[in-house]
């Protein structure tokens, strides 16, 4: 990593300490001072610090200088060290505002895509989403940061673009994309295709927890000629619906929801089940990341 400065303190202390800090809540160069000062113990026995815990002015001038683009680099040459995205892992892509930006309106509103892998535990990428722009053209851009040969990317709708699926092949990986009204013909095609076509298979899958029970039916249609202009979907083979039923045990009430899904992948309905299910179990576990919150002991 480049350091910018002339006269400098150590810059992998300053980079640690900020990274830690900023994992447990931090989002100020004042906390961050004060998160070194209170950990400095442990911070000791990982990094040199010769003259100690660096001033907040200091963090915010070294961040200031350094090239965001040098350190992304850096970054995520590291998690390709730890985070080998191998054949056959769900890599699963969510846009999201990222928590406490546009607190209180004093603070400028920013929006992430990022790639989650299930198997790993850890985001393996991310990809700012521009002011002007939107997640459209920043999961092209994230693909691009990796390498996802022999993978299975999930999307919610707003990633059900032709583009991205054209993408996704490209780059060796099969896809499965929710389809909502954002593709209007498209999911009338498949919403149709269950109504007169019985699916060629179907599992059930039964959970409980978080005080509710569901029970997951999915139903799979590899006849794709049900879609009118299916040879705009690069290696598109599978249609996917999947009900559920939500039954709340304190008070019996039960929720019904069908969602329909479209997948270049070819197998069985159990595997897109837990495929489905994965991506969305990710997305709480992203967004529980996300709005991790430092409490310190005083």
């Amino acid at each position: 990593m480049p350091d910018p400065r002339i006269e400098r303190r150590k810059l992998h202390d300053i980079i640690f300490i900020t990274i830690a800090a900023a994992l447990c809540g931090c989002d100020e160069w004042n906390d961050i001072e004060e998160f070194g000062e209170l950990r400095y113990d442990w911070l000791k026995t990982i990094l040199e610090l010769p003259n100690g815990i660096p001033l907040h002015d200091t963090f915010n001038r070294v961040f200031s200088l350094i090239e965001p683009q040098a350190l992304q680099q850096c970054f995520m040459s590291r998690l390709k060290d730890v985070a080998r995205l191998t054949e056959g892992r769900i890599i699963s892509i969510y846009g999201r505002r990222m928590c406490n930006s546009g607190e209180k309106g004093n603070k400028a509103i920013m929006h992430m895509v990022s790639a989650w892998s299930n198997a790993n535990n850890m985001v393996v990428a991310q990809q700012k989403i521009n002011d002007k722009s939107s997640e459209i053209t920043a999961i092209p851009a994230l693909l691009d940061m990796q390498e996802i040969k022999g993978c299975l990317v999930t999307i919610d709708a707003m990633g059900c673009q032709q583009e991205i699926a054209s993408k996704i092949v490209s780059k060796e990986a099969d896809y499965i994309l929710a389809v909502k009204g954002n593709q209007g013909h498209l999911y009338d095609d498949i919403q149709e295709a269950f109504d007169r076509e019985t699916a060629i298979q179907s599992a059930t899958s039964v959970n409980t927890g978080h005080g509710r029970i569901e029970k997951r039916t999915c139903g799979i249609i590899t006849d794709t000629e049900w879609i009118c202009k299916k040879d705009k979907w690069e290696g598109l083979q599978t249609l996917i619906k999947i009900q559920s039923e939500r039954t709340i045990k304190s008070t019996g009430e039960t929720q019904l929801q069908t969602r329909y899904y479209i997948s270049s992948r070819q197998a069985d309905a159990a595997f897109f089940n837990r495929a489905v299910r994965e991506h969305r179990g990710a997305e709480n576990k992203l967004h529980g990341i996300g709005c991790s919150v430092w409490r310190r002991q005083k």
